[in-house]
């Protein structure tokens, strides 16, 4: 039984590990193919899906309008139901910035991964983005 248990935790961690690695390698290989330039320009990214966790988004909306001059971020938007909306809630003119990236064609979405769900802040390490979940 001791032993059964254990192996089930095992499994379950490398699973965990490998499901990490999976979604780090995709959001990577996306920006190598649709922004390799912002490797070089930010350390700091910020993915805000816009249907998910309702209460994380929220808390994310207020976390980019308390830091949208920050250049040090890159706010990037996706899974969006409706544009007109998105332009409301932070107005045009913020959506032009350069450290503001709207991905009209959810380029930095997969819904099989859990993550997408939830708003994420990936942080480079050399030439490679690592990601954890915002917590408020």
């Amino acid at each position: 039984m001791k032993r059964t248990v254990v192996g089930c935790l095992l499994f379950i961690f490398v699973f965990s590990c490998n499901n990490k690695n999976d979604f780090e390698s995709f959001i990577n290989k996306q920006f190598q193919s649709n922004y390799p330039n912002y490797y070089i320009d930010y350390d700091s990214v910020i993915i805000i899906p816009r249907e998910g966790c309702t209460s994380c988004i929220k808390e994310s909306e207020r976390f980019i309008k308390e830091n949208i001059n920050n250049n040090a971020y890159l706010f990037i938007f996706t899974k969006i139901s409706s544009e007109k909306e998105l332009k409301i809630t932070f107005g045009y003119e913020m959506l032009k910035l350069k450290n503001v990236i709207v991905d009209t064609k959810n380029i930095f979405y997969r819904y099989e991964d859990i993550e997408n769900h939830y708003p994420l802040k990936l942080t480079k390490d050399k030439d490679y983005f690592l990601y954890e979940r915002l917590n408020f």
